[in-house]
């Protein structure tokens, strides 16, 4: 039997052929039956026994938390636990254009059925739609020290669903929105959250942004210490939603443009 080990051609491998690995196969093996033996893994074709892929380093190492109850896990499991636009390329300079991994960090959070999407320090340019339209999955910034950059005119990040489908448990937390020179057309919002429910925007900050948020057809959405500084147009606009909650909320205008407009709106614990 021949079997085919991974490695690369310009490795040095020794073999000491007084001493021949041997493999305790089954000797009536199925299909797709498995079989593990001085730490591999094989697996059945039909035909013959083919090796499967060694588990990362990170895979084979147990990891428990402190605290009474807690379950023991592996490294490898934890660190998934969390999404980092770093693992995707983002590079975070102000000058790469960094929409791509961005979006592919949602997407795999999604994918997952939720998680947060890490941006470490840094300031990250968008010349194109970001998209959230999966449950329980949101951005977070490092200590605020996270900064989305527009460069492009249109709406930058859209949190929701469809009519009859809502999205739930979204967040924005930690991070500061910033424009290229008021680029954007005013009614183009930077936040759009609309069918969705249970979202929270919190610790964040807008500076000298075109209509910062926008938000339409909601059900429970907070606003937790958000800053708005020289806005353009509409600081907030609440349309059609349900339970809006708003504690801390700093907008410092141009006396030019309203700070807020809201229509069939219910808002509540207003602090």
């Amino acid at each position: 039997m021949m079997v085919s080990l991974g490695v690369k051609s310009q490795d040095p491998i020794i073999l000491n052929l007084n001493k021949p690995m041997a493999i305790n196969f089954p000797t009536s093996p199925t299909t797709n039956d498995t079989h593990t033996e001085n730490n591999l893994n094989w697996k059945f074709n039909g035909t013959s026994w083919i090796a499967l892929p060694t588990p990362s380093v990170a895979g084979n190492v147990a990891y428990t938390p402190a605290g009474t109850g807690a379950v023991t896990t592996d490294v490898e499991t934890k660190l998934r636990e969390s999404v980092s636009v770093k693992d995707f390329g983002a590079v975070g300079n102000g000058v790469a254009d960094d929409t791509a991994a961005i979006q592919a960090a949602i997407d795999y959070a999604e994918s997952l059925g939720g998680g947060s999407v890490i941006l470490p320090i840094g300031t990250y340019k968008l010349t194109s739609n970001i998209l959230i339209d999966g449950d329980h999955v949101g951005i977070v910034g490092l200590s605020r020290g996270a900064t989305i950059l527009s460069d492009f005119d249109g709406n930058v990040i859209d949190v929701g669903g469809s009519l009859g489908a809502k999205t739930k448990g979204n967040f924005i937390e930690s991070v500061t929105f910033t424009e290229t020179s008021y680029s954007r057309t005013i009614g183009n919002p930077f936040i759009k959250i609309e069918q969705a429910e249970s979202v929270v925007i919190r610790d964040v900050a807008f500076d000298s942004v075109t209509s910062p948020v926008y938000q339409n057809e909601t059900l429970n959405v907070q606003f937790q210490n958000v800053h708005i500084k020289a806005h353009k147009g509409t600081a907030m606009e609440w349309r059609n939603s349900v339970d809006t909650w708003v504690t801390t909320l700093h907008i410092i205008g141009d006396n030019v443009d309203p700070s807020a407009f809201v229509t069939s709106t219910e808002i509540r614990r207003c602090l």
